[in-house]
């Protein structure tokens, strides 16, 4: 594809946050080595090719998860991906509805304010009033959810495309995918929906009329 067509239609644009436009795994591995230093088993996770951080672990090692997945200000601290804010300001300027979506971890007791105020500090008031916190993505209407986890639960039930952010543990899905955000990758991808969409809908109105058709 050779680049991104102008007249692409405008779409509702879900952006996941944790390893999509925040580096979740960078942080994670960060924290680890400072508290936890010699539990070395507990495998950096760019390197972890489950999306399930306990998969494999001893019981010790777990109780280390669970006390750096509830560590206050641990989304607060998270860095921006390289290219990420100014890939989502860009989807706003070519007219796309732009809506970040994240799952919420509901113990962690910062979890969620801290998930707002990073949206607010990289991307802006206006942006962090559009932040959706929900366990199951699949309830919110979108036409295109960015986002690095796999699996998600009902996916099949869901409006939304997924494109996949490149992560160890999705490499070996179909589907589109980028594999960051610093080329037009990603609006490559979204023309490629689009233009997909629209020859379904083709299709599926000529069968419409042949099912009409009265020979």
């Amino acid at each position: 594809m050779g680049g991104c067509d102008a007249t692409l239609a405008h779409v509702r644009i879900l952006f996941d946050l944790d390893d999509t436009v925040a580096h979740f795994r960078r942080r994670f591995d960060a924290l680890r080595a400072e508290h936890y230093p010699l539990l070395t088993g507990i495998p950096e996770l760019d390197k972890h090719a489950s999306f399930n951080l306990w998969q494999g672990r001893t019981p010790e090692e777990i109780l280390a998860i669970d006390a750096l997945m509830n560590h206050t200000g641990f989304y607060r601290d998270l860095e921006p991906y390289e290219g990420a804010i100014d890939a989502v300001h860009e989807a706003i300027s070519m007219g796309h509805d732009v809506f970040f979506l994240s799952a919420p971890w509901v113990t962690n007791p910062t979890g969620a304010s801290d998930k707002y105020a990073w949206v607010e500090e990289h991307f802006g008031l206006d942006l962090a009033k559009k932040l959706i916190l929900s366990r199951d993505k699949t309830i919110v209407a979108g036409d295109v959810l960015f986002d690095d986890k796999h699996p998600i639960p009902n996916k099949h039930l869901a409006s939304w495309t997924q494109v996949f952010v490149d992560a160890p543990y999705n490499r070996d899905q179909p589907g589109y995918r980028i594999l960051d955000w610093t080329t037009d990758e990603w609006k490559n991808v979204l023309e490629e929906i689009e233009e997909e969409k629209l020859e379904e809908d083709e299709r599926n109105q000529l069968l419409a009329e042949m099912g009409t058709n009265p020979w």
